[in-house]
């Protein structure tokens, strides 16, 4: 028997050994690969010392630290309770070879299949791109997000502007040996509208005023995302200007204020309108427009029998033919005036409960022109100090 198994026998025979090998004094037999739990004794800038109930104490060296990042050291104390993965059971110098890093990332793989299990949605923040898409930080993992899995990513456009970003996403695939973690922000973003939508529906009520930012514009209307929900302002709820289009009123990302008009919770729609936050311009024509009264007008549409002319936004008047011109012979109103021009006319009549204002063309003096053939007769105490009223500006921007 040489002295290596004169030794080992005796230990195996000595009541100490014994005891030590025992739970009696909390020392538990290390396997490397496994993590246990410990309580941190000592930290310096160079290592942690934690307590794991073994024989010795183990270390966590600076190049693990390093992986953890300052911000996550710097929140390490003296008695805290830290994770460790077990690297090595039989360092030179008696110590043990801890790693929290390691641990952190065992914890992260577990985290990941939870995700993938339950459908969760969390937040990660992208750290990196490439052509292929995005890299975001997922505990100490990585998590790769395709770019087809991207909401906002063009065929072949750059996505280092999303770097620096917290983006939604849901972990679609784990592959712990292989060492893939795969999310989705597109996935996430759809799920997280739908709920968002229901919970909007259910939270929006009839003639309340919300705020929320153009998210595309049609030739029948615009949508507006009211966060996580579209509503659509039709086009006739856009301006009491009925020629107004919603490519000249609104813009893609512009915000802007919007009455609700109709929440339809069986076909989750929301109809919204941004006329009905201004006063109806026929409300208080009467006082602004009087018959004899010189007004600006812009020629909107040509009929037979006329023009027609804008002197306030959503107010539109009618120029007979009769009152273009002097000029019986004429028949065609588009000989006298086009779409689009501005004239100075005289309000011949305000009716208020048909809503009809009569312009004349004839009657009113034009650039060049004399004005004592053409001055009103009987002009409103507001023609008379101010001859020509310029129309309130038409508001194209909420």
């Amino acid at each position: 028997m040489n002295h290596e198994q004169k030794t080992n026998q005796e230990k195996e025979q000595s009541p100490m050994w014994a005891a030590l090998e025992s739970d009696a004094y909390g020392y538990q037999e290390l396997q490397r690969g496994e993590t246990r739990t410990g309580i941190v004794v000592e930290k310096t800038p160079d290592r942690l010392v934690v307590d794991i109930g073994a024989k010795t104490e183990g270390v966590v060296t600076s190049q693990d630290l390093e992986k953890l990042g300052p911000e996550a050291v710097a929140r390490i104390k003296v008695g805290d309770e830290v994770t460790v993965y077990v690297l090595k059971t039989d360092m030179a110098n008696g110590e043990i070879l801890l790693s929290l890093s390691q641990a952190r990332s065992q914890q992260d793989w577990s985290r990941a299949n939870e995700l993938l299990t339950s459908g969760e949605i969390v937040e990660a923040k992208v750290i990196g791109q490439n052509k292929g898409g995005l890299i975001a930080q997922f505990g100490q993992l990585q998590a790769f997000i395709p770019r087809s899995h991207i909401v906002n990513a063009g065929q072949g456009d750059s996505l280092a502007h999303m770097v620096g970003q917290t983006i939604p996403i849901k972990v679609i695939e784990v592959d712990r040996r292989q060492r893939r973690l795969i999310a989705s922000e597109r996935v996430a973003w759809k799920e997280w509208r739908k709920g968002q939508k229901e919970r909007l529906l259910d939270q929006l009520r009839e003639g309340a005023t919300v705020k929320g930012r153009v998210t595309s514009i049609t030739d029948f209307g615009a949508f507006v995302d009211l966060g996580g929900a579209d509503g659509l302002i039709h086009v006739s709820e856009l301006s009491w200007d009925r020629n107004a289009l919603p490519k000249d009123v609104l813009k893609v990302g512009q915000e802007v204020e919007v009455y609700v008009l109709n929440v339809d919770r069986d076909r989750n729609r929301i109809g919204l309108s941004m006329k009905r936050l201004r006063a109806d311009p026929w409300s208080d024509l009467e006082q602004r427009f009087q018959t004899g009264q010189l007004v600006r007008g812009t020629i909107t549409n040509l009929a037979k029998f006329g023009a027609f002319a804008r002197i306030d936004e959503g107010v539109e008047g009618l120029i007979h033919i009769s009152e273009l011109t002097n000029d019986r012979s004429v028949t065609n109103p588009g000989d006298v005036v086009r779409e689009g021009e501005v004239y100075t006319l005289k309000v011949l009549k305000v009716d208020m409960p048909n809503k009809r204002v009569s312009l004349s063309l004839k009657q009113a003096p034009q650039e060049g022109e004399p004005a004592a053939e053409t001055a009103p007769v009987e002009a409103a105490p507001e023609a008379a100090s101010t001859p020509v009223a310029e129309p309130a500006p038409a508001e194209s921007e909420a």
